[in-house]
């Protein structure tokens, strides 16, 4: 009987320390999974602020709501620096 007593003790102690250990494997996939939710949703931001300004820039290029040629060197250099922008964000190494 006291045998029977002390692998049962024995027993509630293992599943006690994997309870435990479940518990902190629990808390730290949590605290990732939250830092890396904060990370896609600032990054989801970046790409939807560089696509908007590229299609900005493209929507003002081809309205020609520009008076100057100089206006329209800068609108495609604007363009091209959030589509390169875009480009940098999908390709970001993160990702895969």
């Amino acid at each position: 009987m006291a045998r029977d007593i002390a692998a049962l003790e024995s027993t509630v102690r293992l599943i006690s320390e994997e309870l435990d250990q479940f518990q902190e494997l629990a808390t730290q996939t949590l605290k990732d999974n939250s830092t890396n939710w904060r990370w896609l949703r600032a990054l989801t931001n970046d790409v939807v602020i560089a696509l908007e300004e590229l299609i900005r820039n493209i929507e003002l290029i081809q309205s020609k709501s520009y008076e100057y040629k100089e206006e329209y060197i800068q609108l495609i250099h604007e363009a091209y620096a959030a589509a390169y922008q875009l480009r940098e964000l999908l390709y970001d190494e993160r990702f895969y």
